[in-house]
């Protein structure tokens, strides 16, 4: 599957090599998640694995965090790059694969990701995150957020484009919990919760027709958004994990 996934978002990135992204309500959020979880950390080195874009870590610099982005596609590099540099903030950025990633052990304070293991299953999972955890300090953080298997309406629009041919992200199987294969690496589980509540909605217009995801926010609008997630689920699952101050990665 490791093949695929890099060849599918490879192309993706290709195709969207002119556009320079700005921040958007769902990065604010899982920006703003991830400051929960530093009030610990004795320094703010960050490690984001699949950067993509690279806006949330744009955002994490302005709060003190120095930055490395790592991505296995030289476009998503240079995205990153012109991101940085129109917000003249600084960051260092390496090509580089999730499942060999060139850096010493035990490197960052925090290590996390934001849609990507989703692309992966069972083995590829925990070899992933146990690449993550080499490379975090003991004390530091490892944080991943996936689309979680109980959003509803990501799930119909995911099910609906593979359904007719238009699905363009490859692989990806929602995530119901990634609690036990942390534990396999020698992580201490924290915490798990879903984000993100509407922003799965955004997948019925993109792919069933224009307007539904505006139609379902407006009708539901009077419930309470912790309710609405008990409902309809995030559409981000976190997963949260602390690596152990005792041990040192193998």
């Amino acid at each position: 599957m490791k093949k695929k996934v890099e060849n599918t978002w490879k192309q993706i990135w290709e195709e969207n090599k002119n556009d320079i992204p700005s921040t958007n309500p769902m990065a604010l959020e899982i920006g703003n998640d991830i400051l929960k979880w530093i009030d610990n950390l004795e320094e703010r080195s960050s490690l984001e694995v699949g950067s993509g874009t690279g806006i949330i870590s744009a955002l994490l610099v302005n709060y003190g965090f120095k930055v490395t982005l790592l991505d296995i596609s030289e476009t998503a590099i240079k995205i990153s790059k012109d991101v940085f540099i129109k917000n003249k903030i600084n960051g260092d950025f390496i090509l580089g694969n999730l499942f060999n990633m060139p850096f010493k052990d035990n490197t960052f304070d925090l290590v996390w990701n934001a849609g990507v293991l989703e692309h992966f299953e069972g083995q590829e999972q925990i070899a992933a995150l146990r690449e993550m955890a080499r490379v975090t300090k003991p004390g530091g953080m490892l944080i991943t957020y996936n689309p979680y298997y109980r959003a509803i309406f990501y799930r119909i629009g995911k099910w609906w484009a593979e359904r007719f041919g238009k699905w363009e992200f490859g692989p990806e199987i929602p995530v119901k919990s990634l609690k036990n294969k942390g534990n396999l690496t020698g992580l201490v589980f924290i915490k798990e919760y879903p984000i993100c509540a509407k922003e799965q909605l955004g997948f019925l217009d993109r792919y069933i027709f224009k307007g539904m995801g505006k139609i379902i926010r407006y009708t539901t609008g009077w419930v309470p958004e912790q309710f609405w997630m008990q409902l309809f689920g995030g559409y981000l699952l976190a997963s949260v994990f602390r690596k152990s101050e005792n041990i040192t990665s193998k």
